[in-house]
């Protein structure tokens, strides 16, 4: 009597102590934060996401540092030797500088993951025109046999400035579809979730008998 007294205690102590177990670690489950119980599995998730959604910006600094520095070549070797001095051979390679720094230095930010330090904005782009510029101008001629050019700096900026313009313009390309076309996608998806907020209000209730 006393031997089966002592096991049913005992049993009883240990299925307290596994409910109190799973209680616990239901409510430390419940109070850990979402993000902190998937950060292994969204981790690669939300890398591939961000990589997808810069893909046309990391093109299109490609298709910049490419296509400018393609013209410093045909311009270096085939133009400028056979023009007459002017313009463009006194300052269009320094306006060909910025997007080529630009460019390339985006894509080195985006290399390194740090989206949020892009060079896209005019203010920072100027600025950095206007940094390196004084440092091609008035350092560089300190120790290598160049001469310093004020207007130089007028040909950085605007290269500055056309790469944000390129930039701004890939940014704002408006959408192809008509707009008849998006008015009619937009009517069907509103029909279609009142359709189900509709559903999901009646099965709220039970049937009615009929009178």
């Amino acid at each position: 009597m006393v031997a089966s007294y002592s096991t049913a205690r005992a049993t009883r102590t240990t299925s307290c102590q596994a409910t109190t177990t799973s209680r616990a670690g239901a409510s430390d489950h419940l109070h850990t934060p979402k993000g902190a119980q998937r950060m292994h599995t969204d981790y690669p998730h939300r890398i591939g996401h961000s990589s997808r959604r810069h893909t046309p910006f990391i093109w299109l600094n490609v298709a910049v540092l490419i296509g400018a520095l393609s013209i410093y070549a045909v311009s270096r070797f085939f133009i400028v030797p056979h023009i007459r001095p002017g313009i463009w051979r006194s300052h269009g390679h320094d306006f060909l500088a910025l997007p080529v720094l630009l460019s390339a230095s985006n894509l080195y930010i985006l290399a390194l993951r740090g989206s949020v330090y892009l060079i896209v904005r005019p203010l920072p782009a100027i600025l950095l025109a206007l940094v390196m510029g004084a440092f091609w101008e008035y350092v560089t001629p300190l120790y290598r046999h160049s001469t310093s050019d004020p207007l130089d700096l007028i040909a950085y900026v605007l290269g500055a400035v056309f790469y944000c313009i390129i930039v701004r313009c890939r940014a704002k390309t408006p959408n192809k579809t008509p707009t008849a076309v998006g008015a009619v996608s937009s009517a069907i998806a509103v029909h279609i979730a009142s359709r189900r907020w509709f559903n999901s209000t009646l099965g709220r209730f039970p049937p009615t008998k009929p009178l």
